[in-house]
């Protein structure tokens, strides 16, 4: 199981853990919300890309348990919005870990153009994960999975903190669309991953 846990929390794993606690406590930990400083750049999530029914069979890949903030023990971080026209706010996110001594597998994970205001994250929306040489492109969609839409992305925003889940079932590989994997809660073959954001620029 590979695990990447930011410092924090061994702290944090003896408190209760309400939605948006774990940026507010690194944030607070780290002395950098307070009006002059930007709140740091941080990042939540703990999914897998699963094997769930697909042809050739083949093994999970490894549980991706990250707590991180941006340039941190082999990590980046980014978070975006941009603000339309109408108002609504349509938001990019990732995060990249490669690391720096070779020795592990590099991997990512993206969410694209997620209307972060709208019933759903709209049409502009698409998930990419990288599992080292494997790439998994899909659309996402507010409500049932399927088709060009296989990436339930579910989007909620206070107080500059984003949260929110995450499931894909049969997203297909980008240099091989006969190949299909799932994203999820680690262990599970229909759960959603849940997710946090903090410190996004322009949110």
């Amino acid at each position: 199981m590979a695990s990447n846990r930011h410092p924090l929390a061994a702290v944090k794993s003896s408190l209760p853990r309400p939605p948006g606690f774990v940026a507010l406590f690194a944030c607070l930990a780290l002395s950098a919300c307070n009006d002059k400083d930007p709140a740091p750049l941080f990042f939540d999530m703990a999914y897998q890309v699963r094997c769930v029914d697909c042809t050739p069979r083949a093994n999970h890949d490894p549980i991706r348990d990250i707590e991180t903030l941006d340039e941190e023990s082999g990590f980046s971080v980014r978070c975006v919005a941009t603000r339309q026209e109408n108002g609504e706010r349509i938001l990019t996110f990732e995060t990249h870990f490669s690391d720096p001594e070779g020795k592990a597998d590099s991997y990512s994970i993206r969410v694209d153009r997620a209307n972060l205001d709208a019933n759903g994250p709209g049409n502009s929306c698409s998930v990419t994960v990288v599992e080292d040489a494997n790439t998994y492109e899909g659309g996402c969609t507010g409500g049932e999975t399927g088709g060009k839409t296989p990436c339930q992305v579910i989007l909620s925003e206070e107080g500059g903190i984003v949260e929110g889940s995450l499931l894909c079932t049969d997203i297909p590989n980008a240099n091989n669309g006969m190949l299909s994997r799932h994203v999820t809660k680690p262990l599970s073959n229909d759960a959603p991953a849940h997710f946090v954001v903090h410190g996004c620029e322009d949110i």
